[in-house]
């Protein structure tokens, strides 16, 4: 599900914690080395996002944040804030040929660069805590 998460509407919030579970707690992040990726470079996505990302000319960028049932993947368009909830019972990831990490769901896909090494290391990070 694609949502704008600019402005702090509870209901919102309710959906998200309701799809993903509730954020980790300090504890826990602490434990996991944290849950927030770095910096990650949008290499191209489904029809919804790329329109979305087109509307201005910054650098396409996100960041994923993990949750306990899946992950919420952010980025910026003009002034908004987007989220893509990605439930791990009904998302896949994966490393395509083209050496890039694709996060996709029924309606939306997003192909993430994969030269940098932090993001290698994330997702490695990813992959072996979720054992995938």
């Amino acid at each position: 599900m694609l949502i704008n998460v600019s402005y702090n509407k509870p209901a919102i919030d309710r959906s998200i914690d309701v799809a993903l579970g509730n954020s980790f707690s300090f504890l826990e992040r602490l434990k996991r080395g944290g849950i927030g990726s770095p910096k990650l470079w949008i290499h191209s996505a489904s029809s919804d996002i790329e329109r979305l990302l087109g509307q201005d000319s910054y650098n396409n960028t996100c960041n994923i944040e993990l949750r306990p049932e899946g992950m919420i993947l952010r980025f910026r368009s003009l002034l908004e804030t987007y989220a893509l909830v990605l439930p791990f019972r009904t998302s896949q990831i994966q490393l395509n040929r083209e050496g890039l990490y694709e996060l996709r769901t029924a309606e939306h896909f997003i192909r993430i660069l994969s030269s940098k090494e932090n993001t290698r290391r994330y997702f490695n990070r990813m992959f072996r805590e979720l054992d995938i």
